[in-house]
């Protein structure tokens, strides 16, 4: 809850400081503070537990910046089909890192204690640093025009003017937090509903069903981050990415919230019915509000072309 709290109040922070600061330098830097971050956990023992806290709160206010830039950054290394192709590695590529990680943070607890987690973890963030280092020079500048003589505007404020006016953005973030107190709420209920399973309780099938529900969370993740980068001015990006991060922290900490406090007065069945509404609700909302304005601005603009010519489209 600490995490997602620092997600909701500095994520748009996050990501006015990612648009006005140079990407690349920007993630080398909150990769390294990553790893100071980590140094609490050297001291954690089973009587003095606190520090772990305080790398949760510094840890997320790190990735306020990270987060932002990383999404910022995407559309600069690839356009068109690729940047959905990318989004797509990047989302496989982080599931595979969750899922070793776990295991070898497990390994590494049992085997050295915190310590060895800080150090492992640690070790992570350094390679991090290393591959931001490596990127082309395309992702070593800022989002903003550093040749115009104007003070560029990267204020929160400025940014979410930009993006209430881009056609199908406000509809798409609404579809993101909704998607996401519905993600929250899915985890909690799945365990009550295999605890309490009125046709089998065979541990097989709840494990598989749980792994298939990953393809649709995974290309709604992917569809929409693809539709925001393709969509936004690259001059607010990181404000975008962090207003995105935000709406996840809070759709999150509804979803997950809610679920417990509601199955304390109703069966699973009643909270699962609610999480299918939800994504439905989230399924007409983006075809009437985010992909029919979309496709009312790319038809203007194409009227707009003069024959002979090409114009760019959206999407």
């Amino acid at each position: 809850m600490l995490r997602l709290l620092i997600g909701v109040l500095l994520g748009p922070l996050g990501g006015s400081l990612a648009d006005r600061w140079r990407l690349r330098p920007t993630l080398v830097a909150t990769n390294l503070l990553q790893i100071l971050a980590l140094a609490p956990l050297l001291v954690v023992d089973s009587e003095r537990v606190w520090p772990v806290f305080i790398v949760v709160v510094a840890q997320g206010m790190i990735s306020s910046v990270n987060d932002p830039a990383s999404f910022a950054l995407l559309p600069r290394l690839v356009s068109g089909e690729r940047l959905i192709a990318a989004n797509s590695a990047m989302s496989a590529g982080g599931s595979i890192a969750r899922l070793i990680g776990a295991a070898a943070g497990g390994i590494a607890l049992s085997a050295g204690g915190m310590p060895a987690v800080a150090v492992l973890d640690g070790a992570t963030f350094a390679v991090g640093a290393l591959a931001a280092g490596l990127m082309s020079a395309a992702t070593n500048q800022s989002a903003i025009d550093e040749d115009s003589d104007d003070e560029p505007d990267t204020s929160i404020r400025s940014g979410l003017r930009t993006i209430r006016s881009l056609p199908g953005m406000a509809a798409l973030l609404w579809v993101q937090t909704l998607a996401m107190v519905g993600f929250g709420i899915f985890p909690v209920v799945f365990i009550v509903f295999v605890n309490a399973p009125s046709a089998t309780t065979a541990l097989w099938l709840y494990l598989a069903l749980f792994a298939l529900t990953g393809f649709p969370n995974v290309a709604t993740q992917v569809g929409t981050r693809s539709t925001a980068q393709v969509l936004s001015p690259p001059e607010v990006l990181g404000r975008l990415g962090g207003l995105m991060s935000a709406s996840t922290a809070l759709g999150m900490g509804i979803g997950s919230t809610a679920a417990g406090l509601l199955l304390e007065i109703t069966g699973a069945r009643t909270v699962f019915n609610g999480q299918v509404a939800i994504l439905l609700a989230c399924g007409a909302i983006s075809v009437w509000f985010v992909a029919r304005p979309i496709g009312r601005t790319e038809a203007d603009r194409d009227k707009s072309v003069p024959a002979g010519t090409s114009g760019s489209t959206i999407g």
